[in-house]
């Protein structure tokens, strides 16, 4: 298996470290230790300005990811009961992504 560059290596240890449920667990001054220590063994030549970018990007994507999941969803069900399935989606992704889905399809539906 091919070995990943840095730049590649700060990718995965980034999604990991914001998905990762039981990193989420830990208390915020760990996480920021280990966010260290695995800078150190994996990207050292990685710059601030570099490290900011791949997180901001993985932050947007995660975003435009998660509504397109929504709006799909949205789409399969359906228009039968879109007041119950924003609810649904809602208890799942949060009330505020939820009146986002609810806003596009609204605006879909012009």
């Amino acid at each position: 298996m091919e070995k990943y560059n840095e730049r590649e290596a700060w990718l995965v240890i980034t999604s990991v470290m914001k998905t990762s449920a039981r990193v989420k667990l830990l208390p915020k001054n760990y996480r920021d230790y280990l966010f260290i220590n695995l800078r150190r063994s994996y990207a050292p030549h990685l710059t601030d300005t570099e490290i900011k970018s791949i997180e901001k990007y993985i932050d947007e994507l995660a975003k435009n990811i998660q509504h397109s999941v929504m709006k799909n969803a949205m789409k399969m069900l359906g228009k039968g009961d879109i007041k119950e399935a924003i609810k649904h989606i809602g208890s799942i992704f949060g009330k505020d992504d939820a009146d986002k889905v609810k806003d596009m399809i609204d605006k879909e539906s012009l």
